[in-house]
């Protein structure tokens, strides 16, 4: 049953993050002001994913909830939560590249990013709380 969650996701964050991206970009066209800081906002929380995902393919999910506490799965899932609006800041604002600033290039990339998320959600949550939730 988790398979067909994991395969509808794609196609909705592929929708959902074309359509946010359009949104975004209406916003900060009129309020230059924020523009900096939700760059570099979600520059720093892509970071934090990435050093994530490096520590979890190191470690495991146990050691790290071991060294950093019970609080551990929280904060790995407040940025499971923000790694795709993140991504599309980070590709909408940007101002290097306009090609990875149009609304489906920014779908395409964020499915393809958030299947690597949710597959390391599922992952570490199953590693943390076993099969069926509880361990």
């Amino acid at each position: 049953m988790e398979l067909y969650g994991i395969m509808l996701s794609v196609p909705f964050f592929y929708i959902s993050s074309s359509i946010y991206s359009i949104i975004i970009g209406r916003i900060t066209n009129k309020l230059q002001f924020l523009t900096p800081p939700l760059f570099w906002i979600s520059g720093a929380v892509i970071g934090i994913i990435f050093f994530e995902f490096i520590a979890v393919s190191m470690f495991g999910p146990d050691k790290l909830q071991e060294a950093i506490g019970p609080s551990y799965y929280s904060i790995h899932f407040v940025f499971f939560v923000l790694a795709i609006p993140g991504i599309v800041h980070l590709m909408k604002l940007q101002t290097r590249f306009p090609f990875l600033s149009n609304w489906p290039v920014i779908g395409v990339f964020c499915a393809i990013f958030a299947l690597c998320i949710i597959i390391q959600q599922y992952a570490i949550s199953e590693t943390l709380f076993g099969i069926n939730g509880t361990r």
